[in-house]
């Protein structure tokens, strides 16, 4: 009798599937055989090319980002006031743009501007307080649109977020409906508000929406996080068709060190902010879509390629322990 661990693990599929083929009637025809070894040898191909090709993306070397979009024009980031939203911030003004900084709390907001400017003296800065969980408010997104009106505006970074992880029963009406406003519905707005201007320029523009490799595969006590994850990746990828002229980057990333991943298990992907910007800088105008820091793009590729009765088996055991 084959308990039900085994009966997910890799090998006992690999032996029944093996054993399964082998027998069936249509392997010992000799075409039939062969059908099936070439269609086996072209899925193995077709992975090994998609493989190869994510691993040449992470190597491709980014563009020239002040050329591209104009050095000194302006950079508005959301939840700018730490992790990786303060990291685009201080990296940007390093390649010479300015920068908007928006989130909810002032004193976080003037506390990442120091820094900014420590690090970049001469930099433009300016400071825009907005709680993206009232983004179901009217004219939320217009007031946003009217405090950058005057800025020659090239970059628009959606990075705020909420993160739940927990029973799904265990979480509050509150705490799902705040995440879905300021993961989905502030997002979306505040692109669309801004998108016109955006494509309107004569240089390019750009967009960069914060996904993250939870929106791939849906796993237990983060379903909702997961699913608005999801919903990001979406609406960038179906814009970055839709407007040619604005270079869009769907970024999903994995287990960064942000106040999201506390309490949460490390494992050998865990990347600083740094390395998740600087790895989305690069792929931006090469990609719609990536993980930002290569072993993060590394396992999003391995995510979407495992056959489905192993991305369960991954999901299940990827959950809470």
């Amino acid at each position: 009798m084959v308990s039900f661990s085994q009966a997910l693990s890799t090998s006992y599929i690999i032996a029944k599937t093996s054993r399964f083929v082998t027998n069936h009637p249509l392997y010992k025809n000799k075409i039939t055989r062969n059908l099936l070894i070439g269609l086996g040898a072209g899925y193995l191909i077709t992975k090994a090319l998609s493989f190869t090709a994510n691993a040449l993306l992470s190597l491709k070397p980014g563009k020239d980002l002040p050329a591209r979009y104009g050095k000194r024009t302006w950079a508005l980031i959301t939840g700018a006031s730490e992790g990786i939203g303060k990291a685009f911030a201080i990296e940007l003004a390093r390649r010479g743009f300015n920068i908007a900084l928006m989130s909810h709390n002032k004193e976080k907001l003037e506390a990442a501007e120091r820094e900014v400017l420590a690090a970049c003296p001469g930099t433009q800065t300016r400071i825009i307080v907005s709680d993206f969980t009232k983004a179901h408010e009217e004219d939320f997104a217009e007031k946003i649109y009217a405090e950058v009106n005057d800025l020659d505006l090239s970059i628009l970074i959606n990075n705020a977020g909420l993160f739940i992880r927990k029973p799904y029963t265990h979480a509050s009406i509150e705490e799902i409906r705040n995440l879905i406003i300021m993961n989905t519905l502030g997002q979306a707005l505040v692109t669309r508000a801004l998108l016109p201007r955006l494509a309107a320029r004569t240089q390019r523009s750009a967009i960069i929406n914060l996904s993250s490799c939870s929106g791939i595969l849906p796993m237990p006590h983060q379903q909702v996080y997961g699913a608005s994850k999801s919903f990001v990746d979406f609406l960038s990828r179906g814009l970055s068709y839709e407007y040619t002229n604005i270079d869009i980057l769907s970024v999903q990333p994995g287990l960064t060190e942000t106040k999201l991943a506390e309490g949460r298990d490390k494992d050998w992907t865990l990347a600083k902010p740094e390395q998740v910007v600087n790895g989305a800088l690069r792929s931006l105008g090469n990609t719609d879509q990536t993980g930002g820091y290569w072993k993060h793009s590394w396992k999003a590729w391995y995510m979407r390629n495992l056959p489905e009765p192993l991305q369960d088996r991954y999901a299940k055991k990827s959950g809470p322990k």
